[in-house]
């Protein structure tokens, strides 16, 4: 039995310096110092050794996460800071970002794609309505004049053609890196205010009542 257990743990090449650990998973490299291997000569100091390499190059914990701009739709800086005293628990907590994140995706697309129909069935809705209200008020004759009334809006759309440095030429929204997208986020945001032509009536013209009446008149001339 014991030369069986001397074959397995091979005492002899433990006792003469046989057995070694690399020097780089026990010590910081130095530059121009070869890391010379650890000679291992006693059962204890293997596993000294072996608590060394892991304690080195193991998970240090606590884990402190920093995310430099946690909000791009405001300007400046909101750094943020996640302490996690256990590397399972920070592990955790990545994977469970990443289901979410996927998950997120997913609905954000299937959102994004419902809200491409229905914004692309809205604007066929007020197109073909602008036109026909064109076409009546012209067929009618109306004295229509047109004037422009502010309109609010939520986003500011002239924010995202603006040029980026002094010497830079005007975008379109398609050509913006990331970077770029990412600074016109709060100009975006800010709102705006544009002119929208509203026809409305001349009161230096006649109405439509006046008008019917003088036709009515007319007819009336004409059978006399």
């Amino acid at each position: 039995m014991l030369r069986d257990l001397m074959k397995v743990l091979q005492v002899r090449e433990v006792l003469g310096g046989k057995m070694e650990i690399p020097g780089e998973l026990l010590q910081i490299p130095i530059e121009d110092k070869p890391l010379l291997p650890e000679k291992l000569k006693t059962y204890p100091q293997m596993v000294n050794a072996l608590l060394m390499a892991i304690d080195r190059h193991g998970i240090d914990a606590p884990i402190t996460v920093e995310i430099e701009d946690s909000d791009k739709t405001k300007a400046g800086n909101q750094e943020v800071s996640y302490t996690y005293n256990s590397p399972g628990v920070a592990l955790q907590a990545a994977l469970e970002l990443l289901h979410e994140i996927k998950a997120d995706a997913n609905a954000r697309l299937s959102i994004q794609i419902g809200l491409a129909f229905a914004v692309t069935r809205i604007l066929k809705i007020v197109a073909g309505s602008g036109e026909t209200l064109k076409q009546i008020i012209s067929m009618l004759g109306l004295p229509f004049r047109y004037k422009p009334k502010k309109l609010q809006l939520e986003f500011n759309l002239s924010g995202t053609k603006q040029g980026f440095g002094e010497n830079t030429k005007e975008k379109d929204v398609a050509d913006l890196s990331k970077e770029e997208l990412e600074q016109i986020i709060p100009t975006l945001l800010s709102g705006s205010e544009i002119d929208v032509p509203v026809p409305t009536f001349n009161p230096e013209d006649d109405d439509l009542r006046e008008m019917l009446a003088k036709i009515s008149i007319v007819q009336s001339s004409k059978k006399g």
